[in-house]
C-alpha cells in the first residue's frame, strides 16, 4: 500500500479509488506505518483523488492519524467512506473530527456508519462543522449509541436560536446524517438546508425560529433611532415574505403606529 500511495503521488488521473476489506478475519493488513505511506498521496497538491472508499478496511488509531495529518492539507478530496472501522475507539475519532474543520478540508460526503462514534464524540464533530460549508452529507447510519443528546449539537449547528446574527452564521450546508430516526426538529432543519439558495435558507430560519414570538420580538426595535426605523422595516420585509413574516411586520408597524409618525408611508409600500 505504500507503494501505491507513492505511485498514486505522480497520478493526475485517477479519481476514485476503493479500497473496501482490506482485512484478514476482522484483524488489519495494514499498520499505521503502512497507512502513513499510502496517505502521502493526499498531501499532493495536484492529487486527483476526489473519492476513497475504506469500509471494513481495520484502520487503527495510527491509521486514522495518517489520514487526519493527510486530509488537513488536502482540498480534493470530496468523497470518504469509513464505514465499519471499530478498531477505532470512540475518543480516537476526535482529532479527526477537529480536522473537518481545517480550512483546506472540501469533503462533501463522509461515512461512519457503525462505528465507535457516542453522544460525546458527535459534540466535538458538531462544534468542527461550525466551521465547514462544505460538507452537505454525513452519514451515521443506525447508530443505535447515539440519543436525543448526542443530537441536540446538531440542532444548535443548523440553527443557533440565541440572536438573529447566530442564526445567519449557522451551518446551512448540512443535508443529510443517515437513514435512521433523529428528532424532528433537526429533521425539519436538514430539509431547509436542502434548498440551493443559502440566503433564503437564512432568511427562513430567522423567520420561523427567531420571530415565532412577533410580539415578543418586535420589542428589540423599541429602542431603534426614527431615522433607522424604515431601513429596518425594509430588512424585515425581505426577511418575511410569506404570511408569517407579514404578521410579524404588522406587529411592528402597531407597535411604532404613534412614533413621530414616520411609519404611515412605510406602512403603505407594503400594504
Amino acid at each position: 500500500v505504500i507503494a501505491l500511495g507513492s505511485s498514486l503521488i505522480k497520478n493526475k488521473t485517477l479519481k476514485a479509488l476503493d479500497l473496501y476489506d482490506l482485512s484478514s478475519d476482522g484483524r488489519p493488513l495494514i499498520s499505521g506505518i503502512g497507512w502513513q505511506g499510502f496517505f502521502v498521496c493526499l498531501q499532493n497538491q495536484e492529487s486527483a483523488l476526489e473519492r476513497i472508499d475504506l469500509r471494513y478496511s481495520s484502520i487503527d488509531e495510527g491509521g486514522l492519524t495518517a489520514l487526519t495529518n493527510a486530509l488537513a492539507n488536502n482540498s480534493t478530496l470530496k468523497m470518504l467512506d469509513l464505514s465499519h472501522n471499530k478498531s477505532i475507539s470512540a475518543r480516537q475519532w476526535r482529532p479527526f473530527f477537529a480536522c473537518l474543520g481545517y480550512p483546506n478540508v472540501e469533503l462533501e460526503e463522509l461515512c461512519l456508519c457503525d462505528n465507535n462514534v457516542t453522544d460525546e464524540e458527535l459534540a466535538y464533530l458538531a462544534q468542527s462543522l461550525a466551521k465547514n460549508r462544505t460538507l452537505k452529507a454525513l452519514d451515521l447510519g443506525a447508530t443505535s449509541s447515539i440519543t436525543n443528546t448526542g443530537w441536540a449539537p446538531f440542532s444548535r449547528l443548523l440553527c443557533d436560536k440565541s440572536s438573529i446574527s447566530s442564526i445567519h452564521a449557522s451551518n446551512h450546508t448540512l443535508e443529510f446524517l443517515g437513514d435512521q430516526r433523529i428528532p424532528v426538529d433537526l429533521d425539519d432543519l436538514l430539509q431547509l438546508n436542502e434548498q440551493r439558495n443559502k440566503m433564503i435558507v437564512s432568511r427562513e430560519k430567522i423567520l420561523k425560529y427567531h420571530f415565532q414570538n412577533s410580539e415578543n420580538n418586535v420589542q428589540e426595535f423599541i429602542d431603534v433611532e426614527s431615522k433607522v426605523l424604515p431601513h429596518a422595516i425594509n430588512v424585515i420585509s425581505q426577511i418575511c415574505s410569506n404570511g408569517a413574516g407579514r404578521t410579524l411586520l404588522f406587529e411592528l408597524l402597531r407597535t411604532f403606529s404613534v412614533k413621530n409618525g414616520i411609519l404611515l408611508h412605510v406602512a403603505h409600500q407594503y400594504y
